[in-house]
C-alpha cells in the first residue's frame, strides 16, 4: 500500500482510524500546553528572584503567591514561596505553605527538610 492509499484509508472508516488523528492531535495539543506552563514557571521564579535579590521580599511573594493561586502544586513555586515569607518572618504563614507542599509532594524530602 502506497503513501497516498494509506491517507485514503485512514479517512475511510470515520470512527477508528479518524480517532487516532483525534488523539494525536490532542497530544500534540497538550505538549503545547505542558511547554507553555513551564515557560511560565520558569518567567515566574526568575521574577521572584530577581525581586527578592532586590529585597523586595513582598512584592516576590505576591507574584508568587498569585502563581501559586492559579496554579497550585507546583514544587518550585511553593518551595520559593514559602522560604520567601519565611524570610520576612511571617513563620506561621510559612508553614502553612510548606505543609501544602508536603500534602502535594510527600516524597519530596527538600521540601520535608527545610
Amino acid at each position: 500500500m502506497n503513501y497516498k492509499q494509506k491517507i485514503k484509508t485512514l479517512f475511510a472508516v470515520p470512527g477508528k482510524e479518524l480517532k487516532g488523528i483525534i488523539i494525536i492531535f490532542f497530544l500534540i495539543s497538550l505538549a503545547g500546553y505542558a511547554n507553555a506552563q513551564n515557560t511560565l514557571v520558569t518567567n515566574t521564579l526568575v521574577k521572584a528572584k530577581q525581586l527578592r535579590n532586590e529585597k523586595k521580599f513582598a512584592d516576590a511573594a505576591t507574584v508568587l503567591g498569585n502563581f501559586e493561586k492559579k496554579y497550585p502544586g507546583n514544587i518550585w513555586v511553593e518551595q520559593m514561596y514559602a522560604q520567601t515569607i519565611f524570610w520576612m518572618r511571617e513563620y506561621h504563614q510559612a508553614e502553612v505553605i510548606y505543609k501544602r507542599a508536603i500534602g502535594f509532594h510527600p516524597e519530596n524530602m527538600d521540601v520535608r527538610y527545610e
